[in-house]
């Protein structure tokens, strides 16, 4: 079974925009809950047109000399384990070639790029959860998101998060493209940097947090 929720506001300094959580159940390829996303995300996020691909029958794209050659992918940094890289890798592949949240379309937007502070405080929100065997984007000892964010050093603005539950780096990612607030914040426009933290452990087996910001 997996589980997830994703979580986002503008936050201004240390204060937190008011919140709405909706909590919603979804069936995945393993089955398990979702809570959905709530935020200011419909504004922010890149739209593209609607024009289909068309199969004319040529193998090989035909490229523009004057288009500017696509964005390379960003690496993780040193510490972050190889489940995280990948679910790195699947948001900003998703990112690079553009597509639909379930809400509507976006066009292609550059990589995020992995932050240190914003991954640990991912990742310790994800070994929390393992360890204490919960599912929630406020921790037991009553922490944010926000506040989590702040108190691993992060230096711009804390943005939103994701978090889900029960499934590895490609279910999780496809769990979150696939309901809309999660797929917002991983397609928003207004946070450039991005960590992903993972743990195994507790109710669910496996655990994931994504938290975004921007500077």
């Amino acid at each position: 079974m997996t589980q997830a929720s994703s979580f986002s506001g503008t936050v201004f300094g240390m204060h937190q925009a008011s919140r709405l959580l909706l909590v919603v159940l979804a069936l995945s390829a393993a089955c398990g809950p979702v809570d959905d996303d709530v935020g200011d995300e419909g504004s922010g996020r890149a739209r593209g047109g609607d024009d289909d691909d068309v199969d004319d029958g040529v193998d090989d794209p035909v490229i523009d000399d004057d288009d500017p050659p696509p964005t390379p992918p960003t690496p993780a940094p040193e510490g972050w384990s190889a489940e995280e890289s990948a679910l790195l890798d699947l948001v900003n592949a998703f990112r690079a070639a553009g597509g639909a949240c379930p809400s509507g379309p976006f066009a292609p937007l550059p990589p995020l790029s992995p932050d240190d502070a914003l991954w640990q405080a991912a990742r310790d929100h994800s070994e929390d959860m393992a360890a204490q065997d919960y599912f929630s984007h406020d921790g037991v000892d009553g922490s944010t998101f926000v506040g989590r964010i702040v108190d691993a050093g992060y230096g711009g603005q804390p943005f939103a998060e994701n978090i889900a539950a029960g499934s590895g780096p490609e279910g999780t990612f496809e769990q979150w493209r696939l309901s809309d607030g999660h797929c917002l914040n991983m397609t928003t426009t207004r946070a450039n940097e991005i960590g992903i933290g993972h743990a195994s452990g507790g109710s669910w087996g496996s655990y994931w947090t994504q938290t975004f910001g921007s500077r």
